[in-house]
């Protein structure tokens, strides 16, 4: 599991101790934790977290079901989108329709919490049942550009991109968006 973990990760381990912690720990009916969830968590927490990560912190036992938990459902790929969220290319869509509130590709980065509330909405699925693609963004930030929300708001400093992605608000943003389009081309809800 160290040589896996090395491997992929680039690094040069050499503790043991974290990995036979995590092997050695009862997790039900006197079963242990097995190499391939290790594996599987290690790989799931490379891909996730894109930053290098100790194995005293992954094999910590009191979050490793939680992460075996999160592991397994990105496995089976019902969890996220299986592309990637193109941060770049949603920001620069953004910056289009809405010039007045850009935000610098610069400042837009992993320390930002909505650079993970982006992320949380890019793994969401469409109304159709659908993964998002960036059309989606982009139909989702013109029928936000058009809604009354920024028709009668839209110079107030706190309706930002930032306060748009917080999870309290898309999708009220977003649903009041779409109800308002509905509504402008005769279609009732």
């Amino acid at each position: 599991v160290m040589d896996y973990f090395n491997e992929l990760t680039g690094s040069r381990c050499a503790a043991l101790a974290p990995f036979e912690k995590a092997l050695s720990t009862v997790k039900s009916k006197d079963q242990c934790y097995t190499a391939e969830e290790l594996k599987l968590v290690i790989r799931w927490a490379h891909v996730n977290w894109g930053h290098s990560f100790k194995p005293e912190n992954l094999c910590r036992m009191t979050r490793f079901d939680g992460y075996l938990s999160d592991a397994l459902i990105w496995a089976d790929g019902h969890g996220s989108n299986p592309k990637a969220c193109p941060h770049e290319e949603i920001i620069k869509l953004w910056n289009e329709k809405f010039p007045s509130k850009a935000v610098s590709l610069h400042e837009w980065n992993r320390r930002r919490p909505a650079y993970r509330d982006l992320e949380a909405v890019w793994n969401g699925k469409t109304t159709q049942g659908n993964w998002r693609e960036l059309k989606h963004m982009g139909m989702a930030f013109e029928l936000i550009s058009k809604s009354s929300l920024f028709g009668t708001r839209g110079d107030q400093p706190w309706l930002t991109l930032d306060w748009i992605l917080n999870p309290k608000n898309w999708g009220s943003v977003y649903e009041q968006a779409i109800n308002e389009h509905r509504e402008r081309k005769g279609v009732k809800a």
